[in-house]
Order: C-alpha cells, then sequence, then structure tokens
C-alpha cells in the first residue's frame, strides 16, 4: 500500500506541474483503482486539485483510463501502467472539500470521461503531513494536512471502490509560500509501477 501512494503522488505531481505563482493555499484529492484481468489489468486515475493565491482560485481536474500488464514474480505482482490522462480546469463547484477534511466529492467531465467519486475519511482526524513536493519541488511549504481515505464512484463508465488491493487514495490541504498552478489543459503521459 505504501509503493501504491508513492506512485499516486508520482503521477498527481507530473500531471500538476507548471510554473510556479506566489503564496497561497492548495487542496488536493486523488485515487487510483486498478482491475486485474489475467496478465493485464486497466488503470482507473482520477485526481483533483484546487489553489487559491495571486492570480485567484483556479480549480483542475484529472481523469484517465490507463492499460497496464501484470508481471509476477516469487516475491511480488506488479502492475505496470503506461498511458495518457486527461487534464483541464473545472468550476470550482465541481470538486469539495468538506471544511473537516473528512470528506471530498469530484463531478467533472475531462476529455470526454466523466467521473463523480467520493473520498471519504478513514481516520479520525487529520494529522500533519510531511510537505510534499507539489509539482516542480521547488515549493516552500508551510503547513501540510492529510487525511488517510477510502474513494468510490464511477471513472469513464465503470464503478470503482475501495480494494485492500490494487487501490491508492489520499486527500491534503496546506500553505505554501510559493504554489505550482496546473499544466496546460490536454493529454499528459503517466508511466507508473503498483506493487503489492
Amino acid at each position: 500500500m505504501r509503493r501504491a501512494a508513492a506512485a499516486l503522488a508520482a503521477v498527481a505531481v507530473v500531471l500538476t506541474a507548471a510554473p510556479a505563482a506566489g503564496a497561497g493555499a492548495w487542496q488536493r484529492a486523488s485515487a487510483i483503482w486498478v482491475r486485474e484481468h489475467r496478465d493485464r489489468a486497466t488503470a482507473y486515475i482520477v485526481f483533483a486539485a484546487r489553489r487559491a493565491g495571486d492570480v485567484g482560485v483556479v480549480t483542475t481536474a484529472g481523469i484517465g483510463k490507463i492499460a497496464c500488464r501484470i508481471e509476477r514474480t516469487r516475491r511480488s505482482t506488479n502492475a505496470i501502467c503506461n498511458g495518457r490522462v486527461a487534464v483541464a480546469n473545472v468550476p470550482t463547484r465541481a470538486f469539495v472539500v468538506h471544511p473537516a477534511l473528512d470528506r471530498a466529492e469530484l463531478r467533472a467531465r475531462v476529455g470526454g470521461r466523466r467521473a463523480r467519486v467520493e473520498w471519504a475519511a478513514t481516520e479520525p482526524r487529520p494529522r500533519v503531513a510531511a510537505p510534499y513536493p507539489f509539482g516542480s519541488g521547488r515549493i516552500a511549504v508551510r503547513a501540510v494536512l492529510a487525511r488517510g481515505v477510502r474513494a468510490r464512484g464511477s471513472v469513464a463508465g465503470v464503478r470503482v471502490r475501495a480494494s485492500r488491493r490494487w487501490h491508492s487514495a489520499e486527500l491534503g490541504q496546506g500553505a505554501a509560500a510559493r504554489i505550482d498552478m496546473p499544466r496546460r489543459p490536454g493529454l499528459h503521459r503517466v508511466r507508473f509501477t503498483l506493487s503489492l
């Protein structure tokens, strides 16, 4: 699960990297689900990010359905995924994070794919998390709150839900001295490996 979380963070960072802006705050939710079919699999990826700063409020969402291959060894099973995720700015109302950071919702259509996803807390309260790079990694983060969550809903017409295998989700918010603005809308290539 720790490796899945690392892959999820890497995908979200790749998709949100771009030139930095001034000080402000951010909220982010993301999830990956992988459905296994013998020696292949399909990964469903969703993320939403909101930044408020010098340039106003920008809300971005990404939705992807990516082909993966399964590699099995004596010690592990890996899903090796390579594909494209559609990224676009969406209306602010499409992404809602509740004040207690206990749940969030995304309802958006990006690149012809629709996502309706809900994140629900699995921890009793938010925790102070280690700052993680948002985009290029040159950002001075002052504070980060995060919460363990499970995500469920529908992505690209497929119902997805949390499972013990092949699922990772996160929900967080923070304040930063510099904030990266989202990449230009369009398709962005992602590559990652999830290990059990």
